[in-house]
């Protein structure tokens, strides 16, 4: 049953990101649709405490890898309660020459009652896109042209939308 769920969501918001890139002014490539769909999953990883899913999605060079616990689910079914309060932004239209993309995702989390906001550098491993965690200082090193970017999922405030 969980499985199915987790299945549909993802097939929901694969459409959603469908839909979403289509309006951006040029349509992304099935790649930089996956690393989109992978921003998401860290979005659910992160509300839900996820640490199996973030074992799939995260480096293992990732400092946050090392630090995973088996089977641990903190919040199960909690990304299902934030709705729509999340935003996840690519700052790239397509990798550049070193197959790299980044984003800027912010997340409700109803345990810190207010907003998380991560910098994520996505990057082929072993074929797959895997996630490196960045800290902000960083991010703004590694990103060229910040506002040439493109929204995947705009954050919508609880009751509006």
């Amino acid at each position: 049953m969980r499985k199915g769920l987790f299945i549909g969501m993802l097939i929901g918001a694969l459409l959603l990101l469908a839909a979403c890139g289509s309006s951006s002014g040029g349509k992304p490539s099935a790649d930089v649709k996956a690393a989109d769909d992978l921003a998401l999953q860290y979005v659910q990883a992160s509300v839900d405490g996820d640490d199996e899913l973030f074992r799939k999605i995260l480096s293992p060079e990732e400092p946050h890898y090392r630090i995973l616990e088996k089977d641990e689910l903190t919040f199960p079914g909690r990304f299902k309660e934030i709705g729509e309060r999340y935003s996840i932004y690519r700052f790239e239209k397509e990798p550049g020459e070193k197959g790299v993309l980044h984003y800027e995702v912010i997340y409700y989390l109803p345990n810190h009652n207010g907003n998380a906001k991560d910098f994520l550098e996505m990057k082929k491993e072993k074929g797959e896109w895997k996630i490196r965690e960045l800290k902000a200082e960083e991010a703004e090193q590694k990103v060229e042209n910040p506002k040439d970017g493109v929204y995947i999922h705009k954050y919508v405030k609880e009751g509006e939308g």
